[in-house]
This record gives structure tokens, sequence and C-alpha cells, in this order.
């Protein structure tokens, strides 16, 4: 159940926000940049939550995955090609979403090891419609309300197929 302790939780609040984040940010460069270009921006969070778990959960990692870190780091440098005419600026919200994504999953670990993931996974979804509706309001000049239905109605669908495939995954 979703209740007052789960919501009023450092971490869970913490990881709901990280998780807003990295979804506004992913969904925004996916309106600005190819799929494929984003999609491997997005391959290096796994090397960030690896390195910020060093930082902020007092892992140990040893020189092979130092090593895969900084031969990843190095593709992904590759893939934004930071010069001056080969460079996207929409790739710069993929990396706000990994930095979200890479939060997330770093407070998930200081969650309290009672606390369930159905209340967590309905919490972030709750929050992500008023988050939403937000950026569509400063993304469009339209109302939210003159959304023909058939529109609607798939990102209801959407968003329902989501919350599932996300308590999938994360449980």
């Amino acid at each position: 159940r979703l209740t007052l302790e789960v919501i009023k939780n450092r971490f869970v609040l913490l990881r709901t926000s990280s998780d807003i984040l990295a979804a506004l940010c992913f969904v925004s460069a996916l309106t600005l940049m190819p799929v494929g270009e984003a999609s491997a921006i997005l391959q290096v969070q796994p090397l960030v939550v690896t390195f910020a778990a060093v930082i902020f959960l007092n892992e140990r990692v040893g020189i092979y995955r130092w090593s895969a870190i900084f031969v990843g780091f190095i593709g992904v440098l590759i893939i934004l090609r930071p010069s001056s005419d080969g460079f996207d600026p929409a790739a710069i919200l993929v990396l706000f979403a990994v930095v979200g994504l890479s939060a997330r999953d770093i407070f998930t670990r200081k969650l309290p090891k009672h606390l369930s993931t159905l209340p967590i996974i309905t919490f972030v979804c709750i929050t992500l419609i008023p988050a939403g509706y937000l950026l569509h309001r400063f993304t469009e000049a339209n109302s939210f309300f003159q959304i023909p239905i058939n529109t609607f109605f798939i990102a209801v669908v959407s968003a329902s197929s989501g919350m599932i495939g996300y308590y999938a995954l994360t449980n």
C-alpha cells in the first residue's frame, strides 16, 4: 500500500525526484535527436552507477572494472563527438537522464528493506502525471484539454503499460 510512511521517506522522495528528472530529460531528448544516438549515450548509466557507488555507498571496485568504466566513458565521448561542429546539444538532456537514473539506483540502495516495490513504483507513476503535464505545458502551445481523445487513450494505455513494465523491471 502507498502509505504516508512511504511518501515521507527521504530516500523515496529523492528516488522519485531522480526518476522524474530522468524520464522528463530522456523523453525531451527523444524529441530532439535520433533514438539510436540517445540510447547509445544512455548506455553509460551503469558506468556512472558504479562510479557513484564507490563514492556514495563505499563500494569497492577492482582494476578491471575501473578499466571498463574508463573505456566506456571514452566510448560515450566518441558518440557525443564534443567538437564545435559535431556536438548535438540535445545530448546534454540524455546526460541529465543518466544522472537521474544513476541517482535513482543509488537512492534505491538506501531504501529501508521493509518497503515494498509496488508502493514506491506507484508513487513514481502518480508523480509523473503532473510532471508530464507541466512538461507538456512548457513545451506545447496547446492546452492539455485540446488533446484528441484517441491520443489521450494511447497515452493512458502507454502509461498503464509503462507502469506494469516498470514494476516488473524494478521487482
